[in-house]
């Protein structure tokens, strides 16, 4: 129907770097009462490989069905984050 997919991730500083230092207790936000007390350095290294094979997998998906991909850091201007998508995406449409 000449649709147009796109996927605008909103992603956390924290998300891709993990930075805690000490003991932390990580709630769930999307279900009540569900959390993990844990030790982030010694679960850091893990973490981040676990996290960037699930990117990795995320926009592969998206390549698969034709769906833009954009990753949208909280700790950067919306508009800044979009602008800079939509330029990237215009330049592609321009060489197809």
């Amino acid at each position: 129907r000449g649709h147009e997919l796109l996927l605008f991730h909103t992603l956390a500083p924290e998300e891709l770097s993990f930075p805690f230092d000490r003991w932390s207790r990580f709630e769930c936000l999307e279900k009540r009462g569900l959390y993990l007390e844990l030790d982030p350095p010694a679960v850091r290294k893990r973490y981040l490989k676990r996290f960037g094979d699930y990117l990795d997998q995320l926009k592969r998906g998206c390549g698969e069905i034709q769906c833009d991909y954009a990753a949208m850091p909280t700790d950067r201007p919306i508009g800044e984050a979009l602008a800079e998508f939509l330029a990237r995406r215009s330049a592609r449409m321009k060489v197809r």
